[in-house]
């Protein structure tokens, strides 16, 4: 069993461990290729779960089998009237060291006038359940003068010791368990912290009894068994032990199952001359993860496409001999169905008459000094105040000749051998002389690190690196890290958005010599190949990014709605509209992950259906029979899944309901990709006054982890725009990682400077406490990165503290929820970047268009209003049931009363697009209802009263920002604080008079009400306490009962009412 993020059982069966001795069992999980749930059946002499929604009577023996059930994933023995019940295992266990253990909870009856008896222990396996017959029990039981039930140990009848209060009512004892002795005699155990410590109630010598039966009988109460075993222990129990937790994260690919996905194959895997360069021509494999075609063409993305056969056609002038270049790019893609990947690229170098250079003799600094004209160039001068120059060894410890003066030839055998040795062939015995493992016999080993411990090197690779590198150390995050990135792609990854290896250099993909030249780079000592900026740039600078609209992985929601048609076509004399045999009715809500494609990996998380009806449907037997819902993939019910028994549509006469909401959320999850119908069956004579419709609302929310055929978001728009970011300006030290020991403060050039990628980025990962790397090589996840700057009013050019913006309140109601605790409750995924690209924004243009997050938002030309609305256009369901702000109080779309459709959205949808709030004019004529064909006149500014000052009548419509804050408040709906230079203070949203008379003269307000509300049909002819009249020393009636964003001119019942304030 197990409780997500909390806790979890595992069962394990060992057949045998030798005396002194130990076994270790490892337990994996995250592992996608599970099949199954583990067998207790298999671990155990006899086990039931109780998880399979039926008792499975094969195993268990029962009387009253109609009060023997399961129910939540537990055995319920019982009733709450008079009578017996007992449950018993139908198996027999013959006398050994058997241990029976369960969970078990005493459960109340609902009378407190009767009994609640139960015995549960080892049986003598009659059906003859006197006490005399429980050989070994508790014995537990209330009544009237015993409220709280008492339990003794039972033994053939006797009452052997008694027990007090060890089961409390309708509380869960963690775990019960009676253990028979090989020969004689049983413990009574009991333990309240899941198995850790045991109490001991009772231990006896008495009675060898054999072929027992465990058993338990109720009278007149309720009891629950969960997680039953028998089995088998030792005299002395083994201990347990928990190792610390080994993770070994696998990269997920960079996409999923979902989209075609290929992988390019090189032989030789990477360049077989210096430089980056091929001096032939490598064979090229292209490999689709699914069924369907790939395509490839060269130096183009566009134009016609080659159909991938099996072989590559090299273009015919590929050779830097013949066409002065040499340097040629392969474009790839798959297709399969109407899926199609992203277009993949992989760059090649062939110089066909390039030349290795030739072994010589001499010391190192002789050939690869100053002036050095071989490959790589001068390796000393660069090296020189390296840390790998200063931080070895220099005492001779490590197996190495004592290092002398800064430079010399010993420091470069730490990697190469001391000589060049040539095999057998002439050719150079490793690549580089370097110390391969076996690769010369007579010095075989590989790399030692600087403690001296020897260490296998495959080749030219990074387990040349990991000799050393193998922990954390600085800004390294360590080897186990650094495998799960990226940047360590190697063998057959091709990038949609960047090169996938250094271009100048004849390294394969995903190794350490892609970013770092290990003896040093002029200008540098930190081994970076280009400084800061530059070396991103070499390959993520290589290709445009997108500029179109793209799709993203992550939540979508969805509404949809559908009416039935007239629910009935014939009358019946007496009845009115009458059903004469069963009806079926449909309601179409089409494909509903219409914005997706969703896979196996995908879900819905939320999906229910809310039918409403607003008249009477009188049913056969007074609604006892109810309508039949159905869910299916055709409109039909036919081959449909019941899904609810509708058995008082409104019936408001005998209190029935309107409306009934739905789960279908289970089917949506095992019919993905269908058309979704809910058919409705209504059963003969029923019938209506009235001949209606029913209307369903489908409210769902689904996660699509990989967007089939959707193009990756490339957050990055190149080095020059991110040069004229906010974040990448170079001169704003505000910019830069407030930890420098994350960005390289304690080697080379100390840290990140303003402006550098690595103030963001860790190129070699960041792990979380597991060491599992962190997205996108980002140092903190999602708003904590953001908050590791931004939790200072220096950093935000309104001077906020974003941070506490924030975190000013507790309530969900108060913020844009970005946390996941926060995204758990409004079912709402959202993060900084939903609004802000960092490689993108400056400080005057702080937001991206929430649909196209490539480009940034015209705030200039659409307006603070038009950006909010790009997403509070639509309506976000909740997770579940209903939400109060305040009571009996209509505050944008929630209400106490529960259900309606407003009541399952927690981001109502804000009609604020055609009437913005302050631009209506101070004067305005308007037609007079009372007397057809005649008008009236209003001037505000006179009728009513000025408006606070700045504003007036007319004024250019309010931003959203005006009354909000953009990322939160203490407040509910994000209401600021202060407006207007007036202290606002809603409390919990019902009294919103603070907010208005920010804006609004309080004799404004009243003048505007005593002009408009006060009839027999709204606020009465006469004053009271809760009036706008008394204003202001009294309470008002609050603002939201007539105000929101949808009514500029609010609730105007009184037919001449000019409106609006």
């Amino acid at each position: 069993t197990k409780t997500d993020s909390t806790s979890a059982v595992f069962w394990a069966k060992i057949p045998t461990i030798a005396g002194s001795g130990s076994k270790d069992i490892f337990m994996y999980y995250g592992n996608v290729n599970a099949e199954s749930e583990s067998d207790g059946n298999a671990a155990f002499l006899f086990f039931d779960d109780f998880n399979d929604n039926a008792v499975d009577f094969t195993k268990w023996d029962a009387r009253n089998q109609t009060y023997v059930t399961e129910s939540n994933g537990k055995l319920q023995v019982g009733r709450n009237t008079y009578g017996d019940a007992w449950a018993m295992t139908r198996q027999s266990f013959a006398r050994d060291n058997i241990s029976v253990e369960y969970e078990y909870k005493f459960a109340n009856g609902n009378d407190p006038m009767k009994r609640n008896i139960a015995f549960m222990g080892w049986h003598d396996s009659s059906t003859n359940f006197s006490t005399e017959r429980w050989v070994y029990a508790y014995g537990c039981y209330k009544n009237y003068y015993n409220p709280t039930n008492t339990c003794d140990v039972i033994q053939k009848g006797q009452y052997k010791k008694a027990l007090g209060t060890i089961f409390p009512h309708n509380v869960w004892s963690k775990n019960v368990r009676l253990r028979l002795r090989n020969t004689y005699g049983n413990y009574y155990e009991r333990s309240v912290d899941g198995g850790s410590t045991w109490i001991n109630d009772y231990t006896t010598s008495s009675y060898s009894d054999t072929n027992l039966r465990w058993g338990i009988m109720a009278t007149e109460g309720l009891h629950e068994i969960d997680n039953f075993r028998i089995r088998n222990y030792a005299n002395v129990e083994p201990g347990v032990s928990l190792g610390p937790e080994e993770t070994k994260v696998v990269p997920k690919p960079p996409f999923a199952d979902t989209d075609p996905y290929t992988t390019i194959t090189l032989a030789p895997a990477r360049p077989d001359a210096y430089d980056g360069w091929y001096v032939t021509l490598p064979t090229i494999t292209l490999t689709s993860n699914k069924p369907g075609a790939t395509y490839y063409q060269w130096d183009s993305k566009v134009g016609s496409w080659t159909t991938y056969g099996g072989t590559i056609n090299f273009p015919p002038a590929f050779d830097k001999a013949i066409d002065a270049s040499g340097s040629h790019t392969l474009y790839f893609h798959s297709e399969s169905g109407s899926l199609q990947e992203e277009v993949r690229f992989f760059k090649f170098k062939v110089d066909s008459g390039y030349r290795m250079p030739a072994a010589v003799g001499g010391t190192c600094e002789d050939c690869h000094g100053s002036g050095s004209g071989l490959v790589g160039g001068d390796h000393v001068t660069w090296f020189n105040g390296t840390p790998h120059d200063l931080g070895l060894n220099d005492d001779g410890t490590d197996g190495y000749p004592a290092v002398l003066p800064a430079g010399s030839s010993t420091k470069c055998q730490r990697c190469h051998y001391d000589s060049m040795v040539q095999g057998p062939d002439g050719k150079p015995i490793s690549p580089r002389f370097l110390r391969i493992t076996n690769a010369n016999p007579d010095d075989p080993d590989g790399i030692r690190d600087p403690a001296g411990v020897v260490h296998e090197v495959l080749g030219n690779d990074n387990t040349l690196c990991f000799a050393c590198h193998t922990d954390k150390t600085g800004a390294y995050t360590g080897q186990q890290v650094f495998e799960q990135t990226m940047h360590s792609q190697n063998g057959s990854f091709a990038s949609t958005t960047a090169i996938s290896r250094w271009p100048d250099v004849s390294y394969g993909q995903g190794m350490c010599g892609n970013c770092h030249n290990p003896h040093g780079v002029a200008g540098t000592n930190d081994y970076r190949r280009k400084p800061k900026n530059d070396l991103c740039a070499e390959c993520h600078d290589e290709t445009a990014p997108l500029t179109a609209k793209v799709s993203k992985a992550g939540t979508y929601y969805e509404l949809k709605d559908s009416t039935t048609d007239s629910l009935f076509s014939q009358t019946n004399p007496g009845y009115g509209w009458y059903a004469f045999s069963d009806i079926e009715k449909t309601m179409d809500y089409g494909d509903i992950s219409s914005e997706a494609i969703l896979g196996a990996e995908d879900s819905f998380e939320y999906g229910k259906v809310v039918l409403k009806i607003s008249q009477d449907i009188y049913l056969p037997g007074s609604g006892s029979v109810g309508i039949k819902v159905y869910v299916n993939n055709a409109p039909t019910s036919t081959g449909g899944t019941l899904v609810g028994d509708w058995t008082k549509p409104l019936m408001v006469a005998i209190g029935g309901n309107n409306s009934i909401t739905l789960d279908i959320k289970d089917w949506l999850n095992a019919n993905q990709e269908q058309n979704v119908y809910i058919i409705l069956v209504i059963p003969a004579t029923s019938y209506a006054a009235n001949n209606q419709s029913i209307t369903g609302n489908f409210v769902g929310q689904y996660d699509d982890y990989n967007p089939a055929g959707g193009k990756d978001y490339y957050a990055y728009q190149g080095k020059s725009k991110f040069a004229s970011s906010a974040h990448g300006s170079g001169t704003n030290p505000l910019t830069i990682w407030p930890n420098t020991a994350e960005t390289g403060g304690s080697i080379g050039s100390g840290g990140a400077t303003a402006g550098e990628c690595i103030n963001c980025h860790n190129p070699h990962g960041k792990g979380d406490v597991n060491d599992v790397a962190l997205p996108l090589m980002l140092y903190d996840k999602e708003e904590d990165l953001c908050f590791a700057c931004h939790d200072k009013t220096s950093t935000s050019d309104k001077g906020k503290n974003i941070k506490e913006r924030f975190t000013a309140s507790t309530s969900n109601w108060a913020k844009h929820g970005i946390t996941k605790a926060e995204q758990d409750i409004s079912y709402t995924k959202l993060e900084c970047n939903s609004c802000h690209n960092s490689h993108l924004n400056t400080a005057k243009r702080k937001v991206i268009d929430p649909n196209n997050k490539t480009v940034l938002y015209n705030l200039k030309k659409n307006g603070m209003v038009g950006f909010c609305l790009e997403c509070h256009d639509k309506a976000y369901p909740i997770k579940e049931g209903v939400r109060t702000v305040a009571s009996g109080t209509y505050l944008w779309g929630i209400v106490s009363s529960a259900p309606s459709q407003a009541d399952i959205n927690s981001v109502m949808a804000v009609d604020y697009a055609n009437n913005y709030h302050g631009d209506l004019a101070a004067t305005e004529t308007f037609d007079n209802h009372t007397i057809p064909g005649t008008t009236e006149f209003v001037n505000r500014d006179i009728d009513y009263g000025p408006l606070k000052a700045p504003y007036s009548r007319g004024y250019p419509a309010l931003d959203c920002t005006v009354c909000h804050d953009e990322h939160g408040s203490g407040q509910v709906f994000a209401f600021k604080e202060n407006i207007n230079g007036q202290a606002v203070n809603v409390g919990n949203g019902q009294d919103l008079l603070p907010l208005c008379s920010a804006c609004h003269e309080v004799t404004s307000i009243r003048n505007a009400h005593e002009v408009n509300c006060y009839s027999s049909i709204c606020h009465g002819g006469n004053p009271s306490t809760n009036d706008y009249r008394n204003l202001p020393t009294s309470a008002p009636t609050p603002c939201a009962m007539c105000h929101n964003h949808a009514r500029t001119k609010v609730w105007m019942p009184v037919s001449n009412s000019p409106g609006s304030f």
